[in-house]
């Protein structure tokens, strides 16, 4: 199984939760989070224009109804533009009183191959959001049960929310089932 088939199945497993909904540019339209949502019927999805921060104030919105949103940022660079609400609120909130965020942040680090796409899409900010997220755990998985494993840890951690680190360069590497 390549990391590809892994992340699709995720969504796809994860969209039969009848709750679940995608969120992002890209998700109906374009490249539907390059080819992961193919299999995701179109309504669980939410087409977003560019505006990251509207898009986790949208995923919170939604998770304080009911809702089990999965936000996409197809370049793991854009997440900058969604702090505000990532740490100030999805991630500090239940530090001040009873509120979770069931959410789901997928942070794609942008390809260098076969095009590097320039250092606005390729950046990584894994290693800052740990240190800024102290209540939402972030992942990066590379195995298969690594994948599942984070999948299944959103309402789980402090603040409900998980923020899953993927690397589109290795998409199309097969990934061991265990290390």
């Amino acid at each position: 199984m390549t990391h590809y088939e892994c992340i699709s199945q995720c969504c796809e497993e994860y969209a039969t939760h009848p709750r679940a909904r995608f969120v992002g540019y890209n998700t109906l339209k374009g490249s539907r989070m390059y080819g992961t949502l193919n299999k995701v019927d179109h309504c669980r999805c939410i087409e977003a224009p560019v505006c990251e921060n509207l898009m986790m104030g949208l995923a919170m919105g939604m998770s304080m109804e009911g809702y089990f949103p999965v936000v996409c940022f197809e370049r793991h660079d854009f997440i900058l533009l969604a702090l505000d609400a990532l740490v100030n609120h999805v991630d500090k909130l239940p530090t001040m009183g009873d509120i979770k965020f069931p959410i789901i942040v997928r942070a794609i680090v942008g390809a260098k191959r076969p095009l590097d796409a320039g250092p606005q899409h390729t950046q990584d900010y894994t290693k800052e959001l740990k240190g800024m997220l102290h209540n939402t755990p972030v992942y990066t998985p590379y195995t298969t049960w690594q994948y599942k494993e984070a999948w299944n840890e959103v309402g789980k951690s402090r603040s409900g929310a998980v923020v899953i680190v993927e690397r589109r360069d290795s998409y199309e590497e097969e990934i061991p089932r265990h290390m």
